[in-house]
């Protein structure tokens, strides 16, 4: 194998290519993934965090509306400022109308227990008829606490003993909207303890704990009992921190808290280091161990297919150098079913097409010429501007001055663009002021027979089209459609935009053709002629011009209607 050709070369660098690409990329995966995983860990981890807040605030947001819905009640105020003697019917009767009202309250929330509305006497209306839980309230007496909170957590032992009934009650004060400052009374919402908790049932506990603890540091509930033995003071300096979403890291752990809860209770999960590394590093080893073996693959591989590739490269490179010293009537062939059997195709396509080019140049350069002449006879010719001139002479002799200066100064003008511009294109907004030009001095020598009528949009006037190119069909609807109608006519160039086309049409109301006239027209075998016996360029030349112009994208169509006259429509690319 040469040391300097170009497979071994390919080969070589290819291989250092890649264990260099696979040695820097797992340095750095190595260097980097550790604090990018946990940081997308612990950031994960935080949305967890904030979407189990979210559930309970969902419950306790629920409970507080309907709280703040019973404390506004006028019944219920009324009921609390009643006096009434304790235990009397009065107060019994009183006390169960209430009860039923909060009934109604209790349907607005499925995740509540009891509702409760204790007075200042000590009665109490309430949904639950559970003795222990009503025991329980019996003791709510302090009046002046700081209320308006989710408080207090109850056990209840259940009907048949089996397991007890945990309750979170949520109380608020109740004041009396005459004076804001007395309070009638105290409103206690129980609250199911599962709804709350039940916040925590699709967390995946694998490898995560997780607890929620009360303001003052009480565990709420824990996933694990081994938070139950998390310090009060690790606990209070969390709080105290009051961030809406913190992160800590200890010797075994990382700790991620969420303070969002409306309560002001706190989420609190706890990650095992251990298994985190554990997880981190599977997936370095796994990385490294696929990239090994795709690094082996890939060196097989690209040293089996530079064995391949280079050989037909080099038969490549002898052809072009056969090319270069000027045979073009070189070939090659290869089979190799891939882009180098292409690329052998595509020169021998390269090479068929420079032949064929170098013919076709010669004869498009005639054809040039020659259409290049053709575009001469469309403009401005002597016995144009010979009857116009007569017409010149005809209107002085009958002192009609104004007709003068506009035949004058419309032919000036188009005079003017045939002989300053030599460009095969033009604007379209130049070329319809060409013909307003042709149509003034038109109908000054032959009267107002007919009129011009275009429909375009501004937007349209910069692009290009051919030069010239509506002068002839205009004069044809002049001369063999209006005026052999003898009465009045309308000629109408219409411009449209369709997707990357510009479509142009010249149409007429005159007398039309035979589809037999159309036909030969259309084949060139029957030129147009001009009333003043020149021979107009004829549509089969425009045809041509049009291809040679633009190949096989553009159209050209001609309808016609023997006493409705004729439309001639082509579309060009927008340039």
């Amino acid at each position: 194998m040469r040391l300097n050709s170009i497979r071994t070369k390919i080969t070589f660098s290819a291989l250092a290519v890649i264990l260099f690409s696979f040695l820097i990329s797992h340095l750095v995966i190595c260097l980097k993934s550790y604090g990018d995983l946990k940081h997308q860990l612990l950031k994960d981890e935080d949305i967890v965090l904030s979407k189990v807040a979210e559930n309970i605030n969902y419950t306790l947001l629920d409970v507080k509306a309907i709280a703040d819905s019973i404390t506004i009640d006028s019944e219920i105020e009324s009921y609390l400022r009643k006096t009434t003697q304790k235990g009397s019917f009065e107060s019994y009767r009183d006390s169960e109308i209430i009860r039923q009202k909060l009934k109604l309250y209790k349907s607005l929330g499925n995740k509540i227990y009891s509702i409760s509305i204790i007075k200042q006497n000590g009665d109490i209306s309430s949904t639950s008829n559970d003795g222990n839980y009503l025991a329980v309230l019996s003791g709510e007496t302090n009046f002046d606490e700081d209320l308006d909170s989710f408080y207090q957590m109850i056990a209840l032992p259940s009907l048949n003993n089996s397991k007890s009934i945990k309750i979170v009650n949520y109380s608020k004060k109740i004041y009396d909207s005459n004076s804001y400052k007395s309070i009638l009374g105290k409103l206690v919402i129980g609250i199911n303890y599962d709804s709350i908790v039940n916040a925590f049932s699709a967390l995946d506990l694998e490898y995560t704990r997780y607890c929620l603890a009360s303001k003052s540091g009480e565990i709420i509930y824990s996933t694990d009992s081994t938070l139950n033995e998390i310090s009060d003071n690790f606990l209070n300096s969390i709080i105290a921190q009051g961030s809406s979403a913190t992160s800590f890291e200890t010797k075994d752990s990382f700790i991620v808290v969420n303070n969002d809860l409306e309560n002001g209770w706190i989420l609190v999960e706890l990650i095992s280091k251990n298994k985190i590394y554990n997880r981190i590093w599977s997936g370095l080893l796994f990385t490294i161990v696929f990239g090994i073996i795709i690094m082996v693959i890939a060196s097989i591989i690209i040293a089996a297919i530079m064995l391949t590739v280079t050989t037909s490269i080099k038969k490549l490179r002898d052809a072009m150098k056969q090319v270069a010293s000027g045979d073009l009537n070189t070939s090659i062939e290869i089979k190799s079913n891939d882009e180098i059997e292409e690329l052998s195709q595509v020169f021998n396509t390269m090479i068929q097409n420079i032949n064929n080019l170098i013919e076709a140049v010669a004869i498009e350069e005639k054809k040039r010429k020659n259409y290049e002449m053709i575009t001469l006879l469309t403009q401005i010719n002597p016995h144009f501007i010979y009857n116009t001139l007569s017409s010149v002479i005809y209107l002085a002799r009958q002192g009609r001055t104004k007709d003068i200066i506009d035949l004058i100064v419309s032919l000036i003008r188009m005079m003017q663009r045939t002989i300053s511009y030599s460009e095969e294109f033009a604007i379209l907004k130049e070329e319809l002021e060409y013909i307003n030009d042709y149509i003034t001095i038109q109908k000054i020598r032959y009267g107002d027979v007919f009129n011009l009528v275009v429909k375009t949009d501004k937007d349209f006037d910069e692009y290009k089209i051919p030069r010239m190119i509506l002068q002839p069909l205009v004069e044809n609807s002049i001369f063999h459609g209006i005026l052999p109608k003898e009465e009045p006519g309308v000629i109408t160039i219409e411009v449209k935009k369709n997707d990357n086309k510009l479509l142009l049409s010249i149409s007429d109301d005159g007398i039309g053709m035979e589809e037999c006239s159309l036909k030969n027209i259309m084949d060139g075998s029957t030129p147009f002629r001009g009333s003043d016996k020149y021979i107009n360029i004829g549509l089969k030349n425009i045809m041509n011009r049009l291809k040679l112009l633009y190949g096989e994208n553009y159209s050209f169509e001609i309808k016609s209607e023997v006493g409705k006259g004729t439309t001639a429509e082509f579309a060009v690319p927008i340039e």
